[in-house]
């Protein structure tokens, strides 16, 4: 996820608010859709400008399962 909203959103999925020490490292999270554990996996931050894309961005590891996929997105 790329722009101003995606922290709040990986909050939002995880209950995780990442604290500056953990921009940029890979972070266990578990994913919740609707208040149920969809899947767990990895929860990594990166602040602008220093992504990528030069916006905020969080990037979510997850297994491959379409229903998992399907489910978070």
């Amino acid at each position: 996820m790329s722009g101003p909203l995606s922290f709040a959103t990986a909050k939002a999925l995880t209950g995780r608010t990442l604290n500056e020490a953990e921009y940029r490292k890979a972070i266990y999270a578990e994913i919740r859709v609707r208040g149920r554990v969809v899947d767990q996996g990895l929860l990594i931050g990166y602040r602008a400008p220093h992504s990528h894309t030069g916006e905020d961005v969080i990037e979510l590891q997850v297994h491959g399962s379409p229903f998992v996929v399907t489910e978070i997105l």
